[in-house]
This record gives structure tokens, C-alpha cells and sequence, in this order.
């Protein structure tokens, strides 16, 4: 529960919601599904704003890009039969991981898997590996878009809102997701039990030639490091090479010298640098038998 709440808010317009978050910044905040939120004890909030009535609960496909509006449910993505193998079905997947209960991913919204839990989301390397991009109207009532890693690197993410002064960069409304072509992509996570959350997830977004070799890739980990995080080294090292069990082996153990691992109460940092290549390889091994 929220200890200091004093005001709540249920505007109709996303203007008008835009206005309170900036007339209190540091201490009125979303509320969406309020899953995440309402089960903290965070004393900092004072004031919430509860954007259920602003119609941004959308799902669409248009011009090859799947349209997810903010307070879109992981139960819906789940049940739209346009996204079942929508980017080899990673998006679904990792909306299913997200919680093994139906009913918490029927009030569990994307929004707030991507600002509120976004270190902790399976969704987060999924849509990191599909180049996902967000569309916000910043507190100035400026509409803006960018990639969701750049999104996670603004002041309000890098440093936490808690007791750190930072404000939010604004309302999210929409996240935009492009469909890769001609490419084989692929989900793995690792968990202490089915409903906890992931101790290390992980997903890839390849494409081959005709000759099965990689001509992209895009390699991604969700409760890994500190944000969610491409692996950069790894990426290159793929490039221009067909994913025999040798290159499979070898990139298992490519690019970790640039991440630090998390330790926390529920892995160490050296669990999770154990595990990290084992479920790297084991993506691989699948896009390698999709080329």
C-alpha cells in the first residue's frame, strides 16, 4: 500500500493527466493496473493519477509493426491471434512468463511492465532484441518518440525516482514493436520456481542469407545487469558466420567482459554470469535450426 497517499486523480483527457504529473512531479505517479504500485510501500508517493479511462488500451497491426497502447493487458497480447507467432511467437511468450496467474495478467498492463517493472520484466529483453520503440507526451505537452533503450537511459530510469529528485519524463502512451523479416527469433528464461520472476532472461532476434549466415543480430538479457542490455560484442561476433556447434560454443563466452552482473536477494552476480551463456546457447541452437 502506498503510506503517504493523499489524492487521487481520474482525468479523461491525456493532456489533463499531463498537467497533474507536472504539478507535482516528484510525488504524484501512474497508476495503470496497479500491480506493481499498489503492493509497494513506497512513502514518496503522495498523488496518482489513474489513466484506466484514457482509451490508451490498444492492440493493432499496421504496416508490418504491432501497435501496444500503454494500458494494453499481457492477457490481451496473449489472446490476439495476430501475435501467436508474431516474431516467432517471443512477444507472447514472454507475456505468458510474466505471471503464471490469469488473473494478474488480465490487470497487468505493458506501460507498467516498461516503466515500473522494466529491470525485472521478461518483456524487457524481448522488446529490447525487437528494437522496440515508445511514443510519450513529455510534461510540456510535447509528443515524442524514441527506442525503448534509450527510454531506460533517461534520468528518471538510470537513477530511480525514490529519494533521488528525478522526475518522470512524462506519459507514456504507446509502445511500437516493427516485425522482423526474414529472421528466426527465440525466448529462454531461467526461474527458482514457475511464479517467481525470472532470475535471468534472455532473447535473440537473428537473420540469415541464403547461405545461413548471420546477417543481423540482436541479443538481448532482462534481469541480468543493472537495466536490460544488448550484448554489443556478441552481435558482431555473429555477423557473417552460420551457427555450427563451434560458433554456437564460442559466442556462449563472447561479450560478458562489458556487463556487470546484478547480485541481489535472489541470484548473486556470479549465478547469473554462470547462467547468462547457457541460455545464449540455448537461443542459438534455436534460430540455428529455424536458418
Amino acid at each position: 500500500m502506498l503510506l503517504n497517499l493523499r489524492k487521487y486523480y481520474r482525468p479523461r483527457s491525456i493532456e489533463a493527466a499531463v498537467r497533474l504529473l507536472s504539478a507535482n512531479p516528484e510525488r504524484c505517479v501512474v497508476l495503470a493496473g496497479g500491480t506493481h504500485l499498489l503492493a509497494s510501500s513506497r512513502r514518496d508517493v503522495e498523488e496518482v493519477v489513474d489513466i484506466s479511462s484514457l482509451k490508451l488500451k490498444m492492440l493493432k497491426r499496421e504496416n508490418g509493426a504491432v501497435h501496444i497502447g500503454a494500458t494494453t493487458t499481457l492477457q490481451s497480447i496473449l489472446e490476439n491471434p495476430r501475435l501467436v507467432k508474431f516474431a516467432g511467437g517471443i512477444l507472447v511468450g514472454a507475456c505468458r512468463r510474466n505471471s503464471v496467474s490469469r488473473m494478474v495478467r488480465n490487470q497487468r498492463t505493458v506501460g507498467g511492465e516498461i516503466c515500473a517493472n522494466w529491470k525485472r520484466s521478461d518483456l524487457a529483453a524481448v522488446l529490447l532484441a525487437l528494437s522496440a520503440r515508445v511514443k510519450l507526451m513529455t510534461l510540456s505537452l510535447e509528443e515524442k518518440e524514441m527506442s525503448i533503450s534509450d527510454f531506460w537511459s533517461m534520468p528518471a530510469f538510470r537513477n530511480g525516482r525514490k529519494g533521488s529528485g528525478q522526475v518522470p519524463p512524462g506519459l507514456l502512451l504507446e509502445i511500437v514493436v516493427s516485425a522482423p523479416t526474414s529472421s528466426c527469433a527465440a525466448f529462454e528464461h531461467i526461474e527458482q520456481i514457475e511464479s517467481q520472476p525470472s532470475l535471468v532472461s534472455a532473447a535473440a532476434v537473428l537473420a540469415f542469407d541464403g547461405n545461413r549466415q548471420c546477417t543481423e543480430a540482436r541479443v538481448a538479457l532482462g534481469s541480468f545487469a543493472d537495466m536490460p542490455c544488448r550484448l554489443p560484442q556478441l552481435e558482431s561476433y555473429l555477423q557473417g558466420k552460420v551457427l555450427t556447434p563451434e560458433v554456437i560454443e564460442s559466442a556462449g563466452s563472447t561479450g560478458w567482459d562489458e556487463i556487470r552482473p546484478l547480485t541481489d536477494a535472489q541470484a548473486s552476480g556470479s549465478y547469473r554470469q554462470a547462467i547468462a551463456p547457457v541460455l545464449i546457447r540455448r537461443l542459438l541452437r534455436r534460430c540455428s535450426k529455424e536458418a
